[in-house]
């Protein structure tokens, strides 16, 4: 019985120190953040509401709706799209070099790195996100949400009693360094700002008529249209679609490669980092791309099946190991009970 006793105590005091101090610890370096939002909110005003995000959204899902894809096609065509990206699924190409192995090396020569194909670009991301990225490019993929998070920090620092000169002049300087810094160096697309909003409409609703819904693409498919233009993908074979030198120039370091990010990382990490890296990583050069919670699963998905192909028959053994383990204690127990059973006499 004193066995017994003593690895209970080892039970308690482990379990203790582990449900104790390892969330705490996680919590300091996985600081808690706020979950993916595929609404895309930060894109309004700082003060709407939930129904008022929700209604502006219907306002430009119903132009979409209601707008004409040919009018779409002639801008796609006649308007720079068809400059800088290939859509297959239209047999629209750049250069009509009469390959897109041709077009591709091309495109990557002319730009450093990969645009990409925008032959399911209305399944693969979001809408609303399309539209004002059109607009302007760097306003949905850094600015907007680097600015949120900096306001949250304001207001948190405020809220605890913080010097608000210190606080506000602080948010001034990094949302304008930041603001400069991505002007200048980190979007190679150009603004479309000139086109009203019914004709960037009537683009995505042209880009709506190529796409292959988002449920028959592949994971493969998703995460290379969406990633490989900045990141590698070793362990399947998936290459950088872009020079690795034009690419340090241009985000300042080259990307890391793909292929463990799910171990490293973490699902939970990737689910919100993927929606909006500033979350984890402020004033990052990373993009938010703006994918649709669909395509975005697909992505963690494929990461999952590159970076841990065995997790399923890993977990599967993993109550035969505790069985194992149970049944060898119980032997043990039993052995040492006949051994010793005379000392006690």
């Amino acid at each position: 019985m004193k066995e017994i006793k003593i690895l209970f105590v080892l039970i308690l005091l482990t379990g203790a120190m582990y449900y104790g101090i390892e969330p705490y610890a996680h919590h300091i370096f996985n600081p808690v953040v706020k979950p993916a939002d595929f609404k895309f909110s930060d894109l309004f005003p700082a003060d709407s509401s939930p129904a008022a995000v929700d209604m502006e959204r219907g306002r430009l899902i119903q132009l979409v709706n209601e707008a004409n894809p040919e009018e779409g096609r002639d801008i796609v065509q006649n308007f720079g799209c068809q400059a800088c990206h290939t859509i297959k699924s239209a047999q629209m190409f750049p250069y009509g070099l009469g390959s897109l192995e041709a077009e591709e090396k091309a495109l990557i020569e002319a730009n450093g790195l990969l645009p990409p194909d925008l032959s399911n670009a209305a399944s693969l991301y979001d809408e609303v996100y399309l539209i004002d990225f059109m607009k302007n490019p760097p306003t949905p993929s850094f600015t907007t949400s680097h600015r949120r998070h900096q306001q949250e920090l304001l207001a948190e620092g405020l809220a605890t009693g913080g010097d608000s000169q210190k606080l506000n002049t602080t948010f001034t300087k990094a949302v304008e360094g930041f603001d400069s810094k991505i002007g200048s160096n980190y979007v190679k697309m150009n603004s479309f700002a000139w086109l009203t909003e019914e004709q960037l409409a009537s683009v995505v609703s042209f880009l709506r008529t190529l796409a292959t819904p988002v449920e028959k693409l592949t994971p493969k498919e998703v995460t290379i249209n969406a990633c490989v233009r900045c990141h590698s993908i070793d362990y399947d074979h998936v290459p950088l679609a872009a020079m690795p030198k034009e690419l340090e120039k241009y985000l300042g370091t080259v990307p890391p490669d793909l292929s463990m990010m799910i171990r490293s990382k973490g699902e939970g990490y990737l689910n919100t980092f993927i929606n909006d890296p500033q979350k984890h990583l402020l004033g990052t050069n990373m993009p938010r791309v703006g994918l649709t919670a669909a395509s975005q699963a697909k992505v963690v998905a494929y990461l999952n099946q590159v970076g841990d192909p065995k997790a399923d028959e890993r977990n599967s053994l993993g109550l035969y190991f505790v069985i194992y383990f149970l049944v060898l204690a119980v032997l043990a127990f039993a052995w040492k009970h006949n051994e010793f059973k005379e000392i006690g006499k």
